[in-house]
Formats: C-alpha cells, sequence, structure tokens
C-alpha cells in the first residue's frame, strides 16, 4: 500500500508542475490584457421555410450571423466577461409560410409563440453551473482554476425556428401599420375546410393616441368590422388585411382595478392633497373618485372616461383622464410639483397609473390606486395600482358595453323608459331616444272638454349629440339589453333645439333638487308614466333629466298624457299637482304587489315599494 502511494506521488507533483509552467507561460503571454479562454456557442436551425437570425450584446462576437432553413446550421461564438448574455431571435417566414414558434434545442421549452411577435429577446445564462467566465489577466488564477477545475467549460446552446406552410390563409397588417396593430392566427390547422380565427389588436398603446381597429378586407374589400373573425380554408391563397384608422377623437373607456375588480368613478371637483397617514401615506384625491361594482359601473356615465396623452417609448405622458367634462391630470399644492400623469403598460394588459410627487425636494412615483374602495395614491406599486383600460368601442362592444339601466317601474306596456344627460354623444344600439321641445306641448278638444298631451319625439338617427336631455325607451331592464355606443365629438353635433327638459349633473351644474317647479319622469298613484312634480328637497341623480314649470303654467294646466310619436293618449291625464318621490332612488329595492307578494318583472297594476303605491299602465 505504501508502495503503490508513493508511485502516484511522482504524477501528482508532475501535473502541478506542469500548470505552474503553463501559468508562468501564459502570464508572460497575457500580461496586461484580458482573455477569455472558454467560449459559448450557439446555433439558431430552421424548420419549414424561412429565415433566421440572432444578435447579442456580448463584449467580442465573431458574427451576427444570417442562415436560411435550407443550412440549418448558425454557429455563434459567444466571448463575454459575464454570466448572462441578451440575446435576440428572429424569424422571417418565407412567401406562403408562417411562423410558429422558437424552442430551446437544450430543454424542449417553448420560448415565443404565436400570441408573440417572431422577433424575441431573452437573457440567456451563458456559463456552466453559475461559474462565471472569468477573464486571464494572472498565471496564477490560471493555476487555481486548473486545481480547483472551477473554469466555464465551452458549452453549445440551439433554437429552433417554426414556420409553417400557410395553405390558403394568411394574415397581415395593412402596409404601414405594423407599428399599430397586429393580425394573428390562432390556429395551426390549414387544410381545405378548417376553420381557422383571425384576431386583430392594437399595439404599443396605439389606442390610446386614437388608433383602433377598422375593418378586415380581402383584396380591397371590407368584410368584417370585428376584430376576431372566422375563416373557412379554401384551394386558393386569400390574404386577410387588418385595416386600423386613427381620429382625434375621445377614447372612451372603463377604468377597473386588476386586484379587486371595483371601477373607478368620478364623482367632483377636487385636488390633490397631502394628508398622510398609515392608511394613504401620500394622500388622496380628497374625495374625488369612487370605486364602484361592475353592475352600477356599466350604467353610469360619471364611469365612462376619455384617456389621452403623448406617446413616449410605450408610456402615455401628460395624460389626462375625464369624466362628466372633468379632467383629473394635474395636481399642485405646497409639497406637489405641478406634473402630470404617467400611464404605463404591464406585462399582463394592465396599466399602471403614476404622476411624480415632489417631497422634501425629491422626485418619487406616486401611483394611483384602488386603497379597500377609496381610491389613493400610494409610492408602492402593486395590483391594487395596476388598471385594465376597457375601450368601448364598437370592436369591444360584445365584452364591455355601456348602458341604460331603467327603474322596473318606470315601465308602460313591455318597454321600460328611463331618461339619460350626459357630456358625450352616443348612439342608441337597442330602443329609440326622444326629445320633448316647444312644439311638443298640444291642446286637443273642444270647450270645457280641452285636454293637453306632451308628444314625445324620436331621435330618427338614433344619435343623441352631448349635452341632450332625453327620454330613452327599453326593450328590458338592464345594461345589457340597452347597449348605448358612446362617440367622437363631431363639429356637426348640436344639442337639440327648443328642449323642454333639462339635464343634471351635479359635477357640472350643482346639486338640483325638487322646489316646486321641477318634474321628472315618475309612476303615479293613478295615472302610471309621466312627469310629476318632485317632492321638494328629494335630489336629482346625476345624469337625469327634468322640466321646470312655471306657477303660471301649472294654473293654466292641471294634467297631460305623454304620447311617443304619432300614439293616442291612454288612460287618465297625469296630475301637475300630483307628488311623487323620484322612483330612481328605489331602484333595487324589492316590489310587491297588494297581497305582499315580491315581484320581479311588474306588469299593469298597482305595486307598492318602499311602502308607497306606484301603477303601471
Amino acid at each position: 500500500m505504501k508502495e503503490s502511494m508513493k508511485k502516484t506521488r511522482p504524477v501528482r507533483w508532475g501535473l502541478l508542475l506542469a500548470a505552474l509552467m503553463l501559468g508562468v507561460l501564459q502570464a508572460s503571454a497575457l500580461h496586461g490584457s484580458d482573455h477569455y479562454p472558454f467560449n459559448t456557442r450557439l446555433t439558431v436551425n430552421a424548420t419549414g421555410n424561412g429565415t433566421v437570425y440572432m444578435n447579442y450584446n456580448a463584449l467580442n462576437q465573431d458574427n451576427s450571423g444570417q442562415a436560411t432553413s435550407s443550412t440549418k446550421v448558425f454557429p455563434a461564438t459567444i466571448t463575454s466577461s459575464t454570466n448572462s448574455t441578451s440575446i435576440t431571435l428572429n424569424a422571417t417566414p418565407a412567401s406562403g409560410f408562417r411562423f410558429l414558434r422558437w424552442t430551446n434545442d437544450n430543454t424542449g421549452e417553448v420560448v415565443s409563440s404565436t400570441s408573440t411577435s417572431p422577433t424575441t429577446s431573452l437573457t440567456y445564462n451563458t456559463s456552466a453551473s453559475g461559474v462565471s467566465a472569468r477573464r486571464v489577466t494572472d498565471a496564477w488564477f490560471i493555476i487555481t482554476l486548473l486545481w480547483h477545475n472551477e473554469y466555464s467549460p465551452a458549452q453549445t446552446f440551439g433554437f429552433t425556428a417554426h414556420f409553417k406552410e400557410n395553405g390558403s390563409v394568411i394574415a397581415k397588417v395593412q402596409d404601414g401599420q405594423e407599428s399599430v396593430g397586429s393580425a394573428v392566427i390562432r390556429e395551426e390547422h390549414f387544410d381545405v375546410g378548417d376553420e381557422v380565427h383571425l384576431v386583430a389588436s392594437n399595439i404599443n398603446m396605439s389606442e390610446m393616441n386614437g388608433w383602433s381597429f377598422d375593418h378586415w378586407e380581402v383584396d380591397g374589400v371590407n368584410i368584417s368590422d370585428k376584430p376576431e373573425i372566422t375563416v373557412t380554408v379554401t384551394d386558393e391563397v386569400v390574404t386577410y388585411v387588418a385595416v386600423f384608422s386613427q381620429a382625434n377623437t375621445e377614447n372612451y373607456c372603463f377604468l377597473r382595478n386588476k386586484a379587486t375588480g371595483r371601477y373607478l368613478k368620478l364623482v367632483k371637483k377636487a385636488n390633490y392633497t397631502s394628508n398622510g397617514d398609515a392608511q394613504n401615506p401620500v394622500g388622496s384625491f380628497n374625495g374625488a373618485f369612487e370605486m364602484c361594482d361592475e353592475a352600477t359601473a356599466i350604467s353610469d356615465p360619471g364611469c365612462v372616461f376619455t384617456v389621452s396623452g403623448t406617446s413616449d417609448g410605450g408610456m402615455l405622458k401628460n395624460a389626462w383622464i375625464t369624466s362628466q367634462s372633468t379632467t383629473v391630470g394635474h395636481f399642485s399644492t405646497a409639497t406637489v410639483t405641478t406634473k402630470s400623469l404617467n400611464i404605463k403598460p404591464m406585462n399582463d394588459g394592465t396599466y399602471s397609473i403614476s404622476f411624480i410627487h415632489t417631497e422634501s425636494r425629491v422626485d418619487i412615483d406616486v401611483y394611483f390606486r384602488d386603497n379597500n374602495g377609496t381610491p389613493d395614491l400610494s409610492p408602492i406599486n402593486d395590483a391594487r395600482t395596476e388598471w385594465e383600460i376597457r375601450v368601448l368601442n364598437s370592436a369591444n362592444i360584445d365584452k364591455w358595453y355601456f348602458g341604460a339601466a331603467p327603474n322596473q317601474l318606470l315601465k308602460r306596456g313591455d318597454k321600460y323608459y328611463t331618461t339619460l344627460y350626459t357630456t358625450f354623444p352616443y348612439r342608441v344600439l337597442d330602443g329609440k331616444a326622444y326629445y320633448i321641445n316647444h312644439e311638443s306641448l298640444m291642446a286637443f278638444g273642444e270647450g270645457d272638454d280641452v285636454s293637453y298631451k306632451v308628444k314625445c319625439f324620436e331621435i330618427e338617427s338614433g344619435i343623441v349629440p352631448p349635452n341632450t336631455p332625453v327620454i330613452l325607451e327599453c326593450d328590458g331592464y338592464t345594461a345589457a339589453e340597452n347597449k348605448l355606443q358612446p362617440l367622437p365629438v363631431q363639429s356637426d353635433m348640436w344639442a337639440l333645439e327648443g328642449s323642454l327638459m333639462r339635464g343634471n349633473i351635479e359635477i357640472v351644474d350643482g346639486a338640483k333638487a325638487g322646489d316646486g317647479n321641477i318634474y321628472v319622469l315618475s309612476v303615479g298613484k293613478n295615472t302610471g308614466l309621466g312627469f310629476y312634480k318632485l317632492k321638494a328637497g328629494t335630489k336629482i341623480p346625476d345624469n337625469k333629466c327634468y322640466a321646470v314649470l312655471s306657477d303660471e303654467a301649472q294654473a293654466k294646466i292641471s294634467s297631460v298624457s305623454y304620447v311617443f310619436d304619432d300614439e293616442e293618449p291612454e288612460g287618465e291625464a297625469t296630475s301637475l299637482d300630483e307628488v311623487v318621490t323620484l322612483p330612481e332612488d328605489l331602484t333595487g329595492l324589492p316590489i310587491y304587489d297588494l297581497q305582499g307578494r315580491r315581484v320581479s318583472n311588474p306588469q299593469h297594476g298597482v305595486y307598492i315599494v318602499n311602502g308607497k303605491k306606484f301603477v303601471i299602465k
């Protein structure tokens, strides 16, 4: 045993001596310079037909490379002083082919898919087991590496771009609009007769600057205004082009908090205040905002915002959010420099809303958040500061919409009615819109039998101008049944002249309440739907309409009937002397018939709500 150990000892010392000599030689050659002896080799391959290439930001690089699928070899030697190297992979399909995905040859992992761009950036570890590719400037360093075996050996990493023949379906964005939107095919099956789904969507926050999907076209012919369409594969090559359009218009949207699911509502004009406490370390908006649930938001104009600003590197700067003709964007107090909002996209499709808060002469970012139902500002950026911007346009109408939600008591026959007053124009997609003007009051009959009716005129275009009080006739009492499409303001949109109705928005016009001359749409004790005198002191809700009748008019006319278009008056006329409580105040309260049974869909008859009788004709 001892003799065997003695025989191996000269060999070990011989290896050490050889390493020492090698170190001395390399030290002489490399003194005063940097050298990276252990490189990383990367290859990029392609399946199908297309071009692939790769760029990287290493200290040295042998080539940036380009290869086609026919070569299927893409060697690139990266010499790096760090563990990680940023690599950008690019894939360009040949004519008649499309990009599917990038995969990692070492792990089989998919690193990019059809839902993203064929250009994929990733940071890759170019060392072995996390050991740095150390530079060599000293012979003793070489000896240490050899003795401890801690050097980074050469490695090979591979990536493959997968292409597939298009068959007869190609999806693309209109030439020149590649920075605005995207057009992708969801499926990978392209046999004749297959159905494939095409999806067009905005990119780079272009929707915030007025760009929106307009239509799909084939050979210049508009085939659909929906961003998601299903087409059938034929034996001919068909190119579907997604076309986007831009207008200097408002971008109507809901702002929904990612963490809580609640919606933002602007309720009053208020400035930012800096009253810090444990719950709100940087301050609040002084009650300017509220949060509400979805059922409330989708029928509340105070939750409909416009977002505008200047796009800068994927962020919207100098941004403003506006609702009810009131804008929140700049803030100024003793500790807050006048700054504007920044709206930045997050990785999951949401946005952070922030601005710069100046404290002790130091600028820090503060984020708009939902703090347990109270909107405020926080220096911490978490899920509560991330917001969905749900754009309300024709492309999204099936999933995100704004609509009217009448009180169930405001009913005549099988139709429901409500009043609406908004600062933005809109198109009535379901139902009808009516207005009342100086020609609406009509007398009929002779002698002592003279009666009066108020004729409500339909807005035949279905487009209601901004700041126009109207009566909406609806098929149901939920927003989903009575969709309204907010529209950009055009120069030819003028409020209807001679309207006898007025609108109420407290944030704009101040609070309005019953005073003996204000009449509102309601149902009476005996005569059903009509305009009745509002009880003194009862507040008119925001975005509702009312009429004002002078004492002289009330003395001259005791009752009227309300008719829509050319219908004849039905039942008894509405008494101008009957005083009511606005039925919108009763929304959501249970409705009972005279036998005390709860009713979910009241028809003709007398009903009890909150202890009061109401008649539905």
